[in-house]
């Protein structure tokens, strides 16, 4: 491993300071993934500069709207966060299945997402929830979406100095429930597909008011199912029209095929996955 500078700033100007100084450095979060590809020489930054030691990085707070969630709070804090649970219960769900205790504790938020890996499993949540990721950069502050954010496989939508400083969650329409799918080949591993979905029921229990879909490992980032949810919209949850929903959502999705997975095995799990969640959350309706 080559030496390099290590950093620890105290206020996130100051580690945009740092970045615009240091040629070649790089920014570091939780490290379960960063320090691997150093280790491994996939990297080899000039320096490193944490940003744990940064207070308004790692606060989970309620805002007149909804929540700020800090991009560098472990994923274990935000996932046993009361706020999140009573408000985003779908992004701790999600966070719930992924790797292991030891991974949720040092990984955070922001560097599941800043990797912009089409599998994340924080990222279908987040997309479905509308969240916005609050941005540092040398012209200040600014809010952009989650697919700007996550423009393509490891493609952040961020300038070379900009920091992620935290995700904005608004609160999800009034009597919004949400699910959460992932398939894998064994325990703790990445996502072969994953799912969440958000959806508004009508008073009879079997109308669809509104409806988001957000597929991930299926493209080159999160894919939002919008043919389906248009196709949904508005009306009777019927098992035929659940069926349909399911078999537009696998055509609507381009995966590739790799070590893990074949294509057609990914389009067919996110047709059965849009059948599963749109079957269950009909049925968390009926029960409520």
């Amino acid at each position: 491993m080559n030496p390099y500078d290590y950093h620890r700033p105290e206020s996130a100007a100051a580690a945009l300071a740092l970045k615009s100084s240091l040629q070649g450095s790089r920014y570091l979060a939780g490290g379960t993934d960063l320090l691997v590809r150093i280790k491994d020489g996939v990297e080899r930054p000039a320096a490193l500069i944490s940003l744990r030691r940064i207070p308004e990085l790692r606060a989970i707070e309620t805002t007149a709207t909804g929540l700020r969630i800090g991009a560098l709070c472990p994923l274990s804090d935000v996932a046993a966060h009361q706020d999140v649970n009573e408000r985003a219960a779908l992004l701790a769900a999600a966070i719930a299945e992924m790797a292991c205790v030891q991974i949720r504790n040092s990984a955070t938020l922001g560097g599941n997402l800043c990797n912009c890996s089409p599998c994340a499993d924080t990222a279908p949540p987040l997309f479905v929830l509308e969240a916005r990721a609050e941005i540092l950069g040398s012209e200040g502050t600014r809010d952009v979406s989650m697919a700007e954010l996550m423009v393509g496989p490891g493609q952040l939508g961020l300038g070379a100095d900009d920091i992620l400083t935290a995700i904005l969650i608004d609160e999800p329409p009034p009597g919004a429930k949400g699910i959460f799918l992932k398939k894998t080949r064994v325990s703790m591993d990445l996502a072969l597909v994953n799912l969440a979905a958000l959806m508004v029921l009508a008073d009879d229990g079997a109308t669809c008011e509104s409806i988001r879909l957000c597929a991930g490992a299926v493209g080159p980032t999160p894919l939002r199912l919008e043919q389906v949810e248009a196709s949904l919209k508005g009306r009777r949850l019927t098992p035929e029209l659940i069926a349909q929903a399911r078999k537009l959502a696998a055509d609507s999705v381009h995966p590739i095929s790799d070590i893990r997975a074949g294509a057609d095995y990914r389009r067919q799990v996110t047709g059965a996955f849009v059948e599963r969640a749109i079957t269950a959350l009909v049925e968390q309706g009926a029960a409520a």
